[in-house]
């Protein structure tokens, strides 16, 4: 039985408003984009800062809280698109840089905004094989330096930072109930980079038609599985994709829109780390026996959900 334990998070210090765009892109209708994408600033990391980096400062607040921990972990899950290299993987780097134990397991996965959901999934099944008992899933990404400064799009909905989320077999303030990971490669055009050295592309309607067409109807199935009403969960956390997207799924999902919490206007969409900073910034707030589904979606095209139950 795998559990999440704690969360910490860490956010570059340079701040990009919307104002900021608006004076270097005037032709921009800023305002208007706000209302479909929720968002009005972003944190960018600097030049020389990278997803390691942003990783490792986040490891930093959770270890300045739990010193132990870093002779505890036994494994370390690294989801980033954006490696400091190709290789060795962030996570080797990283334990190096935390001076853990030979004995920690450190691997990296390629994946964007189902990331977390897939990090859980690997994370729930090493506990439940007995090959880990406390682990660390780092998501951290810094999207910006992949993103044309000119395509209005990508650039005034991304954020660069980074979450370590905790998942201990011994206990936490949520236990993992279920947890479903899936694909879809044959909508991978939908959002790509083609070469290493090249921008994103970002299809806008065809990701909000997977997400329609596809994640909210399996959505529907996964809760209709869990054998309860949707009217019982007490929190839905879904990837901070953008505001129009969550309002599909609101909508499609026919939700309370104040069980579908948000933190899109000050840090944007984050890839990976957007559910478990918004697990983060919400969590004073679950109770014991609380309901919450999970959702995250995006590049592949991949999608996974999770049910978690407050201890």
């Amino acid at each position: 039985m795998a559990f999440i334990r704690d969360i910490e998070y860490f956010l570059p210090d340079l701040i990009l408003t919307n104002k900021d765009l608006k004076k270097e892109k005037p032709e921009w209708n800023l305002d208007e984009l706000a209302k479909h994408t929720g968002v009005y600033q972003r944190h960018i990391a600097k030049k020389e800062e990278s997803s390691l980096d942003l990783g490792f400062e986040a490891v930093k607040k959770l270890l300045d809280q739990y010193p132990q921990l870093s002779h505890q972990v036994d494994a370390l899950i690294f989801c980033t698109q954006t490696p400091l290299q190709f290789m060795p993987s962030n996570s080797c780097l990283l334990h190096e840089k935390l001076n853990l134990s030979q004995n920690v397991a450190c691997f990296d996965i390629n994946h964007a905004c189902s990331g977390f959901i897939y990090s859980l999934w690997l994370a729930n099944a090493l506990i439940a094989s007995g090959q880990s008992h406390e682990i660390f899933i780092v998501t951290a990404d810094t999207y910006s330096k992949i993103i044309n400064p000119n395509d209005r799009a990508t650039r005034s909905l991304f954020g660069d930072g980074a979450a370590v989320t905790w998942v201990s077999s011994k206990g936490g303030f949520l236990k993992i109930e279920n947890i479903v990971v899936k694909t879809s490669g044959k909508d991978h055009r939908s959002f790509i980079l083609p070469e290493p050295t090249s921008y994103i592309q970002m299809d806008g309607v065809g990701v909000l038609s997977f997400v329609n067409h596809v994640v909210a109807p399996d959505l529907i199935q996964f809760i209709s599985h869990l054998k309860i009403k949707k009217e019982e969960v007490d929190f839905y956390l879904f990837h901070q994709a953008s505001l129009l997207a969550l309002n599909t799924l609101v909508t499609k999902l026919e939700l309370n829109p104040k069980l579908v919490p948000n933190n899109l206007e000050d840090k944007g969409n984050l890839v990976s780390a957007s559910i478990p900073i918004l697990l983060k910034d919400m969590s004073s707030q679950i109770k014991s026996g609380n309901k919450i589904v999970m959702s995250g979606f995006g590049v592949g095209m991949s999608w996974g959900h999770v049910f978690l139950v407050g201890t």
